[in-house]
């Protein structure tokens, strides 16, 4: 099992030995480090085991060589689009570096990590060395692979004429004009190297006509899904005087497995991420609306809420299927409302952590609804506890395993005196029965949802 850390904080001067010295009593195994700096000072380190990963957490807001470091549940996917990034920035060599590979710890492998990235070991480095030097991956070069942007802002009759001259001097390939991405409905670029999409990022802010448009990073993983979810009568692609004859990428087909490690995620093979910087009032609609997957059950889509039982600006969402998750992660950095969006993987069992430090799971603020009619609405349930500030994103119905209802329903209230007043309405006529209401905490919620298709 291969969990990954990512901090930010480093100091210039720290090394990879500094970073195993602030774990102190926590296993990394060799190779487990990787120090790529930037404005964030950003590291991501490796623990082979989901209990270290918890205990390092507990570091974060702690010191390291003088400055203070906060620590995040990141992934194997999070870590090498860093990389990647890492590698974007560098200007290509006339020579190629190669470079063998670490050697494995006796105690334990990472054969996603050493396989997928032939760097050296952060921790035989001096520590001012420049990290990013050891990023040359062998037969990886600037204009080896397409690169990708995003654009918002555009006026509803931008041309694909007008995206080419916007980006003046650099190599459009293809583009899809007025996709949605999020929230929002933008343009995807794809340029015909890496370098290119860089320098497109240059373009931020600039005028075209009399508007200012926002370029932001794309992946391969945001243009291969926008093929997959627009209409043929959607897409605009196009092609530059330098067209070489390429042809748009075609459907990715299912993959059975993940991209990363799937150790790091919970045994029933559920991916999970923890999204930050939400606005507070966004509901699970709409955040099911801004990660594409309006078919997630809402019970896969939590809040978190603080000790008095408000949204705080996070949530979390439970997936089923790795393209789903593949997508979800891929939006990180996107505009949602003022903020910019942070998406992470995250374990069940660090998800369950923090949801119960911040509301325990032992109060009862839960009723357990039954003997309703099996058509029964969330809105009409709404309707029944209006005095007790419940809104549809906290009531959850139960199904059968025909996807049937079954009359039942669990609905979560701010606090344990809301609900104990709420349950005053047991043996209340509602829709023709005798409503029954029963309280039970958060746990035993879970169980319930669990067992329900």
């Amino acid at each position: 099992m291969t969990i990954i850390i990512r901090l930010q904080g480093l100091d210039v001067k720290a090394g990879a030995e500094d970073i195993r010295n602030f774990f102190e009593h926590l296993h990394i195994p060799d190779g487990g480090v990787y120090i790529v700096g930037g404005r964030l000072g950003e590291a991501f380190i490796a623990f082979t085991s989901e209990r270290d990963a918890q205990l390092a957490m507990r570091h974060t807001g702690n010191f390291l060589k003088g400055s203070k470091v906060t620590l995040h549940i990141s992934s194997m996917a999070e870590m090498e689009h860093r990389l990647r990034s890492l590698l974007r920035k560098e200007k290509p060599s006339p020579t190629q570096v190669t470079l063998t590979k670490p050697q494995p710890s006796s105690e334990a492998h990472l054969p996603s990590l050493n396989a997928r990235h032939p760097h050296h070991n952060t921790a035989d480095r001096p520590p001012n060395q420049n990290t990013s030097d050891d990023l040359k991956t062998p037969g990886l070069t600037e204009n080896s692979k397409p690169g990708y942007v995003r654009l918002f802002g555009l006026p509803s009759s931008a041309t694909k004429e007008d995206i080419c001259h916007f980006f003046r001097g650099l190599t459009v390939q293809e583009a899809i004009v007025n996709v949605k991405l999020g929230l929002r409905r933008g343009c995807l670029v794809k340029f015909a190297n890496i370098q290119d999409a860089c320098d497109a990022l240059h373009f931020n802010q600039q005028l075209l006509g009399t508007i200012y448009v926002e370029v932001r990073t794309a992946s391969e993983k945001m243009w291969t899904s926008a093929l997959k979810t627009i209409n043929h009568s959607q897409k605009s692609t196009m092609h530059t005087k330098k067209r070489s004859g390429n042809k748009l990428p075609s459907k990715p087909k299912k993959k059975t497995r993940l991209d990363c490690d799937s150790a790091a995620f919970s045994p029933s093979m559920e991916y999970i991420v923890m999204v930050r910087n939400l606005p507070r009032k966004m509901t699970k609609t709409e955040i099911k609306e801004l990660f594409g997957c309006p078919n997630v059950k809402g019970k896969n889509v939590l809040h978190l809420l603080d000790k008095r039982g408000n949204r705080t600006d996070k949530a979390f969402l439970i997936f089923d299927h790795i393209e789903d998750y593949n997508y979800a992660v891929s939006l990180t950095g996107c505009h949602v409302a003022s903020d910019v969006i942070e998406v992470s993987s995250i374990t069940k069992e660090m998800m369950m952590d923090m949801m119960a430090k911040t509301y325990p799971r032992n109060s009862q603020t839960c009723l357990f609804v039954r003997n309703m009619p099996a058509g029964v609405q969330r809105s009409q349930i709404k309707r029944l506890f209006h005095k007790y500030k419940v809104g549809e994103d906290n009531i959850t119905l139960l199904h059968d395993s025909d996807g049937k209802g079954t009359g039942e329903a669990v609905v979560q209230f701010k606090s344990e005196k809301l609900t104990a007043l709420a349950q005053r309405l047991h043996g209340k006529d509602f829709l023709g029965e005798q409503v029954l209401l029963s309280r039970i905490n958060v746990k035993q919620m879970e169980g319930i949802l669990s067992s329900s298709h």
